[in-house]
């Protein structure tokens, strides 16, 4: 038996009303843009799942559709055989594998279909799939393929539980192709986030519960990762990895003689214990991404009323990490409800006269699965649900005090401003507290 783990192209992500691509394009100086100043990691939902299959006994083949896709052209891998077809997709993925899916499906062969815009709207999926799972696939992959052995397969596998983190396999590596290829090495090390912001969508899939994975299982993950790839930049996937102090600091001591660079999302609040931002940096840690969401206090206290009493320790707080030589990657949501056009130039401002390391920025985005997609909808403020515009960069809703108009030009400053030649040069010098390799994935020779 040959199986096929897809991870589909994002294909339209970067065309037709994406203000990011706009940008680049009108700049000569970021004409050499490239996949190289990208994110680049493998979908670990597969590599994760594969890890229940015996490759003894069948025959896996991952295929990272962005490597091989070309619009117009029929991708080589539809000629292959496969007995089953799995695939693993975020929101703006889903036409992608949607049309893959149908693909596969009308030659005959099985597909079945996760990720968090499956686990979101199942209905829609099932469409272009014979089965779905929603929430956690470790919880119910198992059940499906002894299942799919057997011949008494279901349509909808729903996760019922919180998997045990413990139970979960090792990310199956050895099945990447073009290894050279990749910039980051996904990992997890927890689930689940004690707060809860409306925008997101991760939580219908994981939870609020904190779940921590034993730390000696991380650390045998990161030894595999670096089996295969030379110094391995680590980037964990986790909603807010450093949520439990006693956990994280126990995780970081053992990863310090490990010689990693990592990366993770965590809320700010890291900065107020010393001790975890020196075994941080200590570590290896590159750089946090922090959803610092907006400079304007009436947007967070809507959206998330966790950040909204911490909004005036913000600069304290960034001051304190990268102290540390830990730089802060800020992520930023424009155009919230209490946004009107003066917000660019505050947060400007603000980015400015805080050194921020690097800074993220999304237009907020109504994704499936959040509380801000329900009250969108419920609203009828939702303009678009072609699912390839659900970048963090188009705009698919009607802003409340501003226009659509006011809000992509508002967005084209604040990227010009950002990269702006002085202020990419300030980063690449004082403002980098730990410089990375360039190429801190190479592969590897065997």
């Amino acid at each position: 038996m040959k199986i096929g783990l897809i991870s589909p192209h994002g294909v339209e992500c970067f065309q037709e009303g994406n203000i990011f691509n706009e940008f680049i394009g009108s700049r000569q100086d970021l004409a050499d843009f490239t996949d190289d100043e990208l994110e680049v990691m493998p979908n670990l939902a597969l590599l994760t799942l594969a890890g229940y299959i015996d490759s003894q006994q069948y025959q896996l083949e991952y295929i990272e559709e962005s490597f091989v896709f070309e619009p117009g052209k029929e991708p080589e891998y539809f000629s292959h055989q496969y007995d089953l077809v799995m695939i693993s997709a975020f929101t703006y993925q889903a036409p992608r594998a949607y049309a893959v899916g149908d693909y596969f499906r009308s030659k005959g062969v099985p597909v079945i279909m996760g990720g968090n815009h499956v686990t979101a709207l199942p209905e829609e999926a099932l469409e272009h799939a014979d089965f779905v799972v929603t929430g956690e696939g470790e919880d119910v992959f198992p059940v499906f393929f002894e299942d799919f052995l057997n011949g008494r397969t279901k349509r909808i596998y729903e996760s019922s539980r919180s998997v045990d983190l413990g139970t979960i396999p090792p990310p199956k590596f050895e099945l990447l192709p073009h290894r050279e290829r990749y910039n980051k090495i996904p990992l997890q090390a927890t689930r689940g986030c004690p707060h809860n912001c409306e925008f997101c969508s991760i939580t219908a899939v994981y939870g609020h519960k904190f779940r921590m994975k034993p730390v000696e299982r991380v650390i045998a993950e990161i030894e595999i990762a670096k089996s295969f790839f030379v110094k391995p930049h680590i980037s964990f996937v986790d909603e807010n990895m450093l949520v439990n102090r006693n956990y994280a600091k126990e995780l970081l001591r053992k990863m310090i003689p490990l010689g990693v660079s990592w990366e993770c999302y965590c809320d700010v609040s890291v900065a107020e214990d010393e001790e975890l931002l020196d075994l941080m940096r200590e570590s290896g840690c590159y750089e946090i991404q922090v959803g610092l969401e907006t400079v304007n206090p009436e947007s967070l206290r809507e959206v998330s009323p966790w950040k909204y009493k911490r909004i005036t320790s913000y600069p304290e707080y960034i001051a304190k990490i990268q102290s540390h030589g830990v730089g802060v990657m800020g992520l930023f949501m424009i155009g919230m409800d209490n946004d009107d056009n003066t917000i660019f130039r505050r947060l400007w401002d603000f980015i400015n006269a805080n050194n921020i390391f690097e800074s993220d920025l999304a237009i907020m985005t109504p994704l499936p699965g959040s509380d801000l997609y329900l009250r969108l909808k419920r609203e009828g403020r939702i303009t678009s649900e072609k699912w390839n515009r659900y970048t963090w960069y188009h705009i698919n809703y009607k802003p409340a005090l501003m226009s659509e108009d006011e809000l992509k030009k508002g967005m084209l400053w604040l990227h010009h401003k950002i990269h702006s030649p002085g202020w990419m040069e300030l980063k690449e010098s004082e403002k980098n507290p730990r410089p990375r390799d360039k190429n801190p994935c190479t592969p590897v020779r065997s």
